[in-house]
């Protein structure tokens, strides 16, 4: 795998895949990576912006990433951009080698926003993790759980590895992606891409009871993630030739070690 870190960038109730051009239509989104973000963001003005990402990848990853935002007692949580952060990692766990790389412009949701149940864990799930190191604390759930002492809340959303080769979208903007059946691309979906799960950390949601706390998209199943691919083709191509079917660990890469 390789992995980045990016701060949160901003907030507002923007979706430019769900509701292009339609400024405060959504709920309230944390957005990560990309710093310009908005109702009516192309991938041209992806390319053109600047990045939160950490160790000088804000150079090279300007892929926006963004999730529900996370509420307690109805007001969102804050806290310093640090704290409030994801991991977005990049695998190949779930597929044969090789894959190829995202196309510039791809964009997919994972989970479900409108969701009143639980969802798979597979796809979805909270933890509590060790502050401020990391570490998990407590097994994976659907539902927030209560953080114990010296744990701060995170979840994770993994999202679909297999393309249909052709589109960069979709009407429902997931059909285009499938996930793997018994670890291998469905016929329908038969480009392998690298699989892109974000760990989100909110480490200001601490000693938070979980029934007060609720996702702006309503309740606490209804977690999912947007993914609108910005990176730098040549770079993310070095990272998929050389991390990924290479089978090298890379996690939490620097920008000076990569050769492209």
């Amino acid at each position: 795998m390789w992995s980045v870190k990016c701060n949160r960038a901003s907030s507002a109730p923007d979706d430019p895949i769900v509701f292009p051009a339609q400024p405060g239509r959504s709920h309230l989104h944390d957005f990560f990576g990309n710093v310009s973000v908005k109702a009516d963001t192309t991938t041209a003005s992806l390319l053109d912006a600047g990045s939160t990402c950490l160790k000088g990848m804000n150079e090279v990853d300007r892929a926006a990433y963004w999730t529900p935002a996370l509420l307690a007692n109805g007001r969102p949580v804050t806290g310093p951009a640090d704290e409030l952060r994801i991991d977005a990692y990049y695998s190949v766990s779930d597929k044969p080698l090789p894959v190829r790389s995202m196309p510039v412009g791809l964009r997919m949701i994972a989970g479900d926003s409108k969701a009143q149940r639980p969802q798979s864990t597979d796809i979805v799930h909270y933890n509590c993790l060790h502050y401020p190191q990391g570490g998990e604390v407590t097994r994976s759930s659907s539902a927030i759980p209560t953080c114990p002492a010296g744990s701060y809340l995170s979840a994770k959303i993994v999202f679909p590895g297999c393309w249909d080769g052709s589109n960069l979208d979709s009407a429902d903007h997931k059909s285009h992606m499938a996930y793997p059946v018994r670890n291998a691309c469905p016929v329908s979906h038969p480009v392998a891409v690298p699989t892109l799960a974000i760990r989100l950390r909110w480490k200001t949601a601490r000693s938070i009871p979980s029934s007060q706390l609720a996702l702006s998209s309503g309740g606490q199943f209804s977690m999912h993630a947007d993914f609108w691919n910005g990176w730098n083709p040549a770079v993310m191509r070095w990272l998929v030739d050389n991390c990924l079917n290479a089978m090298r660990n890379c996690t939490d890469i620097p920008r000076n070690l990569i050769k492209a």
